[in-house]
């Protein structure tokens, strides 16, 4: 327990000392409000109707206000500024959250067992997080000042009093910190069957999942899917409320054997007259108190002890195994400024986690300065896993991949992705205007004329004109009813765009046509050719009109480079590239003319 409290605690007094201090404060003056309606009402009722003294009943009754207000106020702007230094903290520490997910190893994203780790962290933060775990701590300390208090006072009217009624607190206690410990095991087993919940229930609130629902008549499929999914949760949840309402039930057996012997022995010493009516009124109020202090100090106890179980997994999700460029004094970023780059794959393997058969086998080639070459085969031959292994989405398992002679794993991520202009196959638009879609977070910065240039390079200018707000159109209606929604060939052009804006020195392109026809295919890679003049480029496609501009092919077949040459060279050589020629040019002439 105390060393996930402890982390907590480090975390929170780095981000926000003011937060854990104030909460202490707010904790002090509600001790000393309690305190204060144990005591003072003894004397002011001894003093009203034993000893009668109004004008000492007046005094002891305007001290007792003062103390209430003072207390109260304290109270009340230490919990103000409490709240303001917490929503401060929590902000640091979500971005910092943000900014570890954000930067950590994109095959993470694609790797099961992070995920699920990922959302046992979210738990911890969510569930209890830095504020809600200093909270706790404060409100124990305030609790054990508390019991201190109160257990000075129980001690003068009997001893053992005090400590029939501290076993009595244990044995319940015991029984909840058994069951708050199966809830939290029970809450980290939910995991993986909550995340499928979620995503089952995406599917009906996400834009790009609805239109398959409906063309294919999935509405039943999806509810039937959400609601077998909603069960198994729900069955979770039905044990950890069965757990809680056993300890409801003990805890009030517990709490009647223990009023009836407080009531009991109080009215036997009030008869005997051994306690005044203000003693009475007094000791009552300090037993229940005593009684209820410990109880949520023991409660709070077992609280933290389940952070110590979730931040585990929240320590493990920080620390999860990232691989860093290695620091060299061979290679730095000033080979980063050249203005020409080469690029050589060195008998590269790799086999996606989980998988047994590699996806790539004993990859070599090199692309020189300025070169174009084209990347063919069918689906599944590996070819958009040599894009993410080139941008250093994933790892080789073997082999490497060399930039100008050097690793590309010893350059700086930041520095090496700057020379990098990459359409990927999945590329994604985001609910904003075309102008920032296009130029990202350049947007603010870039030129008119350099946005138009780029849109008339791949044919989309027409479309920027059509429309009312020009470059300023929203795309999708997510946060605004003007916004449209592209087709897939105009989609692809902005992307095609993007990639043109940023002016990388190496142009990697991923199926860059898919979504154009043959006319607007064959146009685009005109203007492509001269654009890319005196630039490295990689073009991955299906279709062969990239080839047309290519210096050199590769042809790729079940992970494997199974020709290379120029266009000519394999029409001549009537291999598999040949065939695929062939297949194509057929409708590819009559469409193109």
């Amino acid at each position: 327990m105390l060393k996930g409290v402890k982390k907590f605690f480090q975390y929170c007094w780095k981000l926000q000392k003011s937060y854990i201090l104030l909460l202490l404060v707010g904790e002090i003056c509600q001790v000393i409000i309690v305190i204060c309606g144990i005591i003072f009402p003894k004397y002011i009722i001894n003093m009203l109707f034993e000893e009668q003294q109004i004008p000492k009943t007046i005094l002891f009754i305007i001290l007792f206000l003062i103390s209430l207000l003072l207390c109260n106020f304290g109270q009340a702007l230490s919990r103000y500024f409490a709240e303001k230094s917490r929503d401060q903290m929590y902000c640091k520490f979500s971005i910092s959250y943000a900014g570890h997910i954000l930067d950590g190893d994109y095959q993470n994203m694609e790797n099961p067992e992070y995920m699920d780790l990922k959302e046992k962290a979210l738990k911890c933060m969510n569930s209890y997080g830095f504020a809600g775990i200093i909270f706790l701590s404060a409100s124990l300390v305030g609790k054990v000042l508390l019991v201190l208090s109160t257990a000075i006072v129980v001690i003068t009217l009997d001893i053992w009093i005090l400590l029939l009624f501290f076993c009595l607190i244990l044995i319940n206690i015991r029984i909840n910190n058994y069951i708050e410990r199966k809830n939290a095991k029970l809450g980290l087993e939910e995991v993986l069957e909550k995340r499928k919940e979620e995503y089952i229930y995406q599917l009906g609130n996400e834009v790009q999942f609805g239109k398959e629902i409906r063309v294919y008549g999935l509405c039943n499929w999806a509810l039937k899917q959400y609601r077998e999914q909603f069960q198994a949760v729900h069955s979770f949840t039905k044990r950890k409320n069965s757990n809680t309402c056993i300890t409801g039930i003990v805890g009030s057996f517990v709490l009647f054997f223990q009023q009836c012997i407080i009531y009991g022995y109080l009215v036997y010493q009030v008869f005997q007259e051994r306690l005044s009516i203000g003693a009475f009124t007094m000791y009552l109020s300090a037993v229940f108190t005593f009684y209820m202090a410990v109880t949520e100090m023991f409660k709070i106890i077992g609280k933290l002890q389940q952070p110590a179980i979730y931040f585990k997994s929240f320590e493990e999700f920080i620390n999860y195994p990232k691989r860093e460029a290695p620091k060299t004094k061979e290679c730095g970023s000033a080979l980063l400024t050249r203005m020409e780059y080469s690029i050589r794959f060195e008998h590269v393997w790799f086999c996606y986690p989980g998988q047994e058969k590699y996806t790539l086998e004993d990859i070599s080639f090199e692309v020189k300065p300025g070169e174009h070459i084209a990347i063919i085969g069918d689906n599944g031959a590996g070819k958009s896993t040599m894009v993410k292994l080139l941008t250093r989405l994933y790892i080789p398992d073997k082999g490497k991949i060399l930039l100008n002679g050097r690793d590309i794993w010893s350059f700086s991520l930041e520095e090496y992705r700057k020379i990098f202009a990459v359409v990927l196959q999945d590329f994604q638009l985001f609910a904003m205007t075309i102008r920032e879609n296009i130029a990202l977070a350049e947007s603010g910065a870039i030129e008119e004329s350099k946005l138009k240039q780029a849109a008339e390079a791949v044919g989309l200018m027409d479309k920027i004109n059509s429309l009312n707000k020009g470059f300023d159109t929203p795309l999708f209606k997510v946060f605004d009813e003007g916004g449209i929604e592209l087709s897939g060939g105009e989609a692809q052009k902005v992307a095609l765009a993007r990639a043109l804006i940023k002016n990388g020195k190496i142009m990697v392109l991923d199926e860059p046509t898919a979504a154009l026809d043959p006319r607007a295919e064959y146009r685009m890679y005109q203007d492509f050719s001269k654009l890319m003049d005196g630039k490295t480029s990689i073009f991955i496609s299906h279709r062969l009109a990239s080839c047309q501009i290519c210096d050199r092919i590769l042809v790729l077949q079940h992970g494997k480079i199974v020709e290379s040459g120029t266009h000519k060279q394999l029409l001549a050589a009537g291999g598999y590239y040949a065939k695929l020629f062939q297949i194509q040019s057929s409708w590819y002439q009559g469409e193109v003319g």
